[in-house]
């Protein structure tokens, strides 16, 4: 789809790699391995479905062991880049027992409570801990690992209710805010 709406644009300016199973050890060395090399990784992968027989394996693991090691094969595959930048979600900060908070602005320093015992419960939970855990794993590996790569997480803003439309007909460009 993406490629699709920049046609002209050259493989060596934009490109990308899909990866069957993020969960698995090792899942994105050979992904981040490029000539020519690039600068720039836009991590947007994490499972976000209520097909789940397993909260822990089909959301929480691949949304934490997705992102940590994506980071990991960067830092050992391709020294080249420079910036991570990794989609967040709201989910992150919400705290689901405060609820909505008008007129409350958002920062940095708010993260949602949830502990891994909550979010195994039902799927909605589970997302809310795998946006959560995630983020946090990949802050603390930035912290720890020291890579030559600056980490930016973008967090989306509040969800959007879109009325009369198939989720299953619904694009990224349908999400576009004017």
């Amino acid at each position: 789809m993406i490629r699709d709406t920049f046609p002209d644009v050259g493989k060596d300016k934009l490109d990308f790699v899909l990866v069957d199973d993020i969960a698995r050890p090792g899942a994105f060395d050979e992904a981040v391995k490029s000539d020519p090399p690039f600068e720039w990784v836009l991590h947007t992968a994490s499972p976000f479905h209520f097909n789940v027989t397993d909260t822990k394996k089909d959301l929480l693991d691949p949304a934490i062991i997705g992102t940590t090691g994506i980071l990991k094969a960067i830092k050992k595959n391709a020294p080249s880049v420079k910036r991570v930048v990794i989609t967040s979600s709201f989910a992150a900060v919400f705290d689901a027992k405060i609820g909505n908070r008008p007129g409350y602005t958002y920062s940095e320093k708010d993260w949602n409570p949830i502990t891994e015992e909550e979010a195994i419960q039902d799927p909605i939970s589970g997302y809310r801990g795998s946006k959560t855990f995630a983020e946090r794993a990949a802050w603390d590996y930035v912290e720890k690992e020291k890579p030559n790569f600056t980490l930016t997480v973008v967090c989306s803003p509040p969800p959007i209710i879109l009325a009369n439309q198939s989720q299953s007909k619904i694009t990224l460009f349908d999400l576009r805010v004017p």
